[in-house]
């Protein structure tokens, strides 16, 4: 059995698998766009930075990308680059719960 936790605030995340699993949950919050240019993969930018969301929208849509880049080093348990990681197309189920975004990556 494999298990992640992950922890943010006042909320814990836990999943459990028979092969490797990851998840990240993160209180989802106002972030700049050079932060999001550092740590995202273009196409992740592209995603994020689509000039017909609200600022609201986008913030949602960073977290979504990073619990999943947190998650994608828990399942693997390696120190890889974070901007290395393109969570575009990996395996990931994503949602929001009272303002926390939460991604599992199987």
């Amino acid at each position: 059995m494999f298990i992640s936790i992950s922890h943010s605030c006042d909320m814990v995340a836990c999943a459990i698998d028979n092969k490797p699993i990851g998840i990240d949950i993160e209180k989802i919050k106002p972030v700049t766009e050079k932060f999001i240019k550092f740590v995202c993969t273009e196409s992740e930018q592209e995603y994020i930075l689509d000039e017909n969301l609200t600022d609201s929208e986008k913030s949602q849509r960073f977290f979504e990308i990073w619990t999943a880049k947190e998650a994608v080093f828990k399942q693997n348990e390696t120190a890889i680059g974070i901007r290395a990681i393109d969570t575009m197309n990996i395996e990931k189920q994503t949602f929001t719960v009272d303002g926390y975004q939460v991604t599992i990556v199987i």
